[in-house]
């Protein structure tokens, strides 16, 4: 008996796991406008407290697009970052669809986002289809916190009014994995698509 068959709620994170996201499209982008190099761009763009705050929706696209301008020494206007920010997104990703379409015939789909509005709107539209497979989607802005804060998951979990023990969450990201598990959640870090399968209804 695999942990899935207590499980009652299917956890998904999107970026990286739904949709493929890749922030050297976003850094080409810049790059392109601004006739900065592209590896200028990526050494010293980092993942710091800014862009935390920005995906808690503690500080507005246009104050982080001016974090931007003084940490990365690049001058875009506000239209041009955002333009780049939003190429961040490919298509959805490998046969997750068909994952979802056997997964919700057993299991409640919900999907738990660190994002921004920003990216909130296009992912919105551009995938629609795919995200209507979920119940509902939790994410960042809307909750206060993120990932791989145990406020989080405690928020989602009394959100979805389910136990912790009875959800499994996948997440590409080993630390945003090993804190739901620190929470009483069965997490799964997702690095190649077989992953969710295995997970779900083990080896073929």
């Amino acid at each position: 008996m695999s942990k899935s068959d207590h499980c009652t709620v299917l956890l998904f994170d999107l970026g990286g796991v739904i949709i493929d996201i890749d922030f050297r499209r976003v850094f080409e982008s810049w790059a392109g406008n601004s006739g900065v190099s592209l590896e200028y761009i990526a050494s010293r763009f980092t993942f710091d407290e800014a862009y935390a705050s920005h995906e808690r929706g503690q500080i507005t696209a246009s104050e982080y697009f001016c974090h931007l301008r003084e940490t990365l020494d690049v001058s875009l206007s506000d239209e041009k970052w955002l333009s780049g920010w939003n190429d961040l997104f490919g298509g959805v990703i490998g046969d997750i669809e068909s994952i979802l379409l056997k997964a919700r015939k057993g299991w409640a789909l919900y999907a738990f986002s660190n994002t921004n509005l920003a990216h909130q709107k296009i992912w919105k539209l551009r995938f629609s289809r795919i995200l209507d497979y979920f119940n509902e989607i939790y994410t960042s802005p809307s909750l206060g916190c993120r990932k791989p804060e145990h406020e989080a998951y405690r928020r989602v979990c009394q959100l979805m009014d389910v136990p912790h023990h009875e959800v499994m969450f996948f997440d590409d990201s080993l630390k945003n994995v090993l804190a739901a598990q620190e929470c009483g959640i069965n997490a799964v870090c997702v690095r190649k698509g077989g992953d969710i399968w295995d997970s779900l209804w083990g080896t073929v």
